[in-house]
């Protein structure tokens, strides 16, 4: 637990948030600004002092340990690069704290930006490199001394869209080929999807879930989860128990689904469907009952597929939901009259923000 004190009151930044990281993994901490991820990670480091709990590197416990006994790397979004020294100097400074030979720290240096594969920039000056480049040595410098646990916070922040995609392979493959047991902390969910090994999802100071990409993807457990990765729509719906399975009732619309714990009453539930799994096709190619009726608003082409956004009229106000179609089938145009629907197979459903099928 960790806490902090401001002139008016006491804030709970961490509250009972337990994670295992696995050895040699790479572990994300995702989530909006203010969820507590980067205080997290700061308490990893000793950077902040928690409250209350431990904190475990292998079987030994770290939690009153200063920072510089606890044989981590660390790379922050903004480099912090010595400006004065060169690539090669940067790079063997926490050596030379060390007191290791100069031999020895040229042989360690060399091998390190190898691995990130900036060999012929040891005499540049930082300022000398594109952003990607900055953030390599930055990678470099941290792993140089070869430490215990390697953190990084938004490493990619300050990067344009492209590097970005550029250096998310790049430091997932430094991270394999050093074998170094990684904790990243970023609030983009397709970063996190595409870098780690598994990621835990944060919001209000806790852990909401722990898992691989595809698993919480496919399975969220909550309905803040479901909405904050990937894109998903949200339908409001009514579920009743009836002839042994649950009734789900979308605007007027009868679904039926099978739930371990199905509601003893009538209960209001979210029902959560990804634009993948909803089908649409123009109306007239289909009888006009067999889906949500609705316009095509904007059409945008996504390389493999389309989305479409089409609005809906349900509960008699305006609804937009995304529909993806894959490139081959996208027959649909901007203003046509649609019909969209899903099946019962591809609906999360959700009552009182916790899954419940």
């Amino acid at each position: 637990m960790k806490k902090f004190k401001t002139k008016d009151e006491s804030v709970t930044a961490l509250n009972k948030v337990s994670a295992e990281v696995k050895e040699g993994e790479l572990f994300c901490l995702l989530g909006p600004s203010g969820c507590g991820k980067t205080t997290l990670l700061r308490c990893t480091a000793g950077l902040e002092e928690i409250n209350d709990g431990k904190i475990y590197y292998g079987d030994q416990d770290f939690s009153l340990t200063p920072p510089y006994k606890r044989n981590i790397g660390m790379v922050f979004q903004n480099y912090a690069l010595y400006p004065h020294m060169t690539v090669f100097e940067n790079v063997a400074y926490a050596l030379r704290i060390r007191k290791l030979a100069n031999s020895e720290i040229r042989t360690k240096v060399e091998a390190i930006m190898d691995l990130v594969g900036l060999p012929g920039v040891l005499n540049r000056s930082p300022n000398e490199l594109s952003g990607g480049q900055q953030q390599r040595v930055a990678l470099a410098r941290a792993l140089v001394y070869d430490p215990e646990v390697l953190l990084l916070d938004e490493p990619l922040a300050n990067l344009d869209a492209k590097l970005k995609v550029q250096m998310r392979s790049e430091i997932r493959r430094i991270q394999k080929a050093s074998g170094v047991t990684t904790i990243y902390v970023t609030h983009d969910q397709l970063e996190a999807m595409a870098i780690s090994d598994r990621l835990a999802i944060m919001e209000g100071g806790n852990i909401c879930q722990i898992g691989t990409p595809s698993e919480i993807y496919s399975n969220p457990k909550t309905r803040f989860i479901a909405g904050f990765i990937g894109t998903m729509n949200f339908f409001d719906a009514r579920l009743y128990k009836s002839d042994g399975s649950v009734t789900v009732a979308i605007d007027g619309r009868i679904k039926k689904a099978s739930l371990p714990n199905p509601p003893a009453g009538e209960i209001e539930a979210d029902i959560a469907v990804r634009p993948e799994h909803i089908k649409m096709v123009l109306k007239g190619d289909a009888p006009a009952d067999s889906g949500f009726p609705g316009s095509v608003q904007i059409q945008q082409f996504l390389g493999k597929y389309v989305r479409y956004q089409v609005i809906l009229q349900m509960h008699g106000r305006e609804k937009i939901v995304q529909v993806d179609q894959e490139m081959q089938d996208a027959s649909v145009r901007e203003g046509d009259e649609v019909l969209v629907d899903f099946d019962a197979s591809d609906m999360l459903i959700f009552h009182e923000g916790g899954r419940i099928g």
